[in-house]
Parts: structure tokens; sequence; C-alpha cells
């Protein structure tokens, strides 16, 4: 099934396409309208179809004006059917991207509230010099090694907490 046009499997010609935007709407379409959202075939060949589909009753059809407006007869005995294949493809995205999102919430791992007094580490730099870890309490004198980069003893220490299960989380 092609989810771009789920109607295709009951009606593989333009008609699908046409009951696919008006299933998906509530409101009523012009031939002109339909033509836009679909972005391909004729406007004189959706107006066509459009009728077709209103013969054998699916769609509605009224008169406003110079203009024809179609929407989908909700009262015909197929119309619930058609609405369900035309929300296929909606439904589609929304699996497609909760499916994505747990995906992505996997990979992250558990999100931790960010608030004022959870930082990983403290920087004393005045009146002396201290940096403390305190998931590990791991603490180093000289704030311009690690201030510079170096950062090896409170990884250290970290992988040292995580291996006993004692880093904080």
């Amino acid at each position: 099934m092609d989810f771009r046009r789920p109607l295709s499997v009951v009606a593989p010609t333009l008609d699908g396409d046409v009951l696919g935007v008006l299933a998906g709407a509530e409101e009523e379409f012009t031939g002109r309208r339909i033509h836009q959202v679909l972005g391909r075939y004729s406007e004189q060949g959706i107006r066509k179809a459009a009728d077709r589909l209103v013969r054998q009753g699916i769609v509605s059809r009224r008169q406003a004006g110079q203009a024809k407006l179609y929407s989908l007869n909700r009262s015909h005995l197929a119309a619930p059917a058609i609405e369900e294949l035309g929300s296929l493809r909606a439904k589609l995205i929304e699996r497609q991207e909760r499916e994505r999102q747990e995906e992505i919430a996997r990979e992250r791992g558990e999100a931790q509230d960010v608030n004022f007094g959870s930082q990983i580490r403290s920087y004393v730099l005045h009146p002396y010099t201290m940096v403390k870890d305190h998931r590990t309490d791991f603490e180093v004198g000289s704030t311009d090694r690690v201030l510079d980069g170096d950062l090896d003893g409170f990884v250290h220490a970290y992988l040292m907490a995580s291996a006993k299960g004692e880093d904080g989380h």
C-alpha cells in the first residue's frame, strides 16, 4: 500500500486521491482547491473525478455562486471506511514520529531535572582554589589544571563510583 495515497487500494485512479482529500477534511472544497492540495493532475480532471463521485453518491456537491463545492457524503454507507483509509497516512506519520521519539529517549537515557543547585561540579576561584565533583566528592585544589582540560581525575572517580553503583543517579 502506498501510504501517500491510501485510497489508491480502493480506487487506484484520480478518484481515490480526490476521496482522500475530501475524507481528511471537514470543510468543502472547490475543484481548484483540491487541485492545490494534490499538486498534480489537471483541474479539469479533478472536477471530472469529483463529478463521477457525485454521481456515485460518495461525494456531495452544492453550488455557491459560480463555484461547485465538494464534500464527502458522510451519510453514505462507505463514508466511515473512506474516512478511515484517508486517515491512514496521518496515523502512520504519527506512529513513526512516536517511535522516533522513543528511540531518541532510549539513546539519551533518563532525562534529569536541571534546577538551581543541581550542577555536577563547583569551581571555587576566590579566596581559595578548588574544584569539587558533587557526584563523587572528588576534589582538586588546582583550578588552573582543571580549567586547562585536565579532567582525568574526575573521569576516573566517576567511573569508579559508577562501577560501585554510587554515582548519585
